[in-house]
């Protein structure tokens, strides 16, 4: 250690500044020369550590305590089919946001497939959408029928396993939304 860098060093500590703020610098309790690569890696543990806690953040606040759809809403534009696809999807991910988004307003046979009771693990879509009631009433809706495989739930009414199951759609001013579901 010569008497530049001590110099260096006793002006950095008398400034208050750290000793790794100027660079070549010495570090008084160690003896080490701090250096800018060093101070790349505090650098680069610190943006580390934030991208950890941001999806740490992520993993807990899950799409089934979002009052936000996870990806856009289908519109009018969209066929029933690929509604049926999303809403199953978002049902499948727990995407309640979304399902609920879904949903008409005048919902028969509910399922809250968000809070896992029953859970929607997997399903299969087995033909076309098929239209359901007289064209032209109130109710015109059309149904995708599916292979679901869920689990059971709480009450006992549904059984674990692979049943098929229909999900059917009402046509709105906001597109096709689920009107009704069950087994056919």
């Amino acid at each position: 250690m010569n008497e530049r860098d001590i110099g260096k060093a006793l002006r950095n500590a008398a400034s208050n500044a750290p000793a790794w703020t100027s660079a070549p610098t010495l570090a008084i309790t160690t003896g080490r020369k701090r250096t800018r690569r060093n101070r790349g890696v505090v650098a680069g543990v610190i943006v580390a550590a934030c991208i950890a806690g941001a999806g740490g953040w992520r993993l807990t606040n899950d799409s089934a305590s979002s009052s936000v759809p996870a990806g856009p809403v289908p519109g009018p534009g969209v066929s029933v089919l690929e509604t049926a696809k999303v809403y199953m999807r978002a049902a499948a991910s727990g995407d309640c946001a979304m399902t609920h988004a879904l949903e008409s307003p005048k919902i028969l046979g509910r399922i809250d497939w968000c809070h896992d009771d029953p859970k929607l693990i997997k399903y299969k879509i087995t033909g076309p959408a098929t239209p359901e009631g007289p064209p032209g009433t109130a109710v015109h809706e059309q149904c995708v029928p599916t292979l679901a495989t869920t689990s059971a739930n709480s009450e006992g009414s549904m059984y674990a396993g692979t049943t098929p199951w229909s999900w059917c759609f009402v046509k709105t001013d906001a597109g096709w939304r689920l009107h009704d579901q069950g087994a056919p």
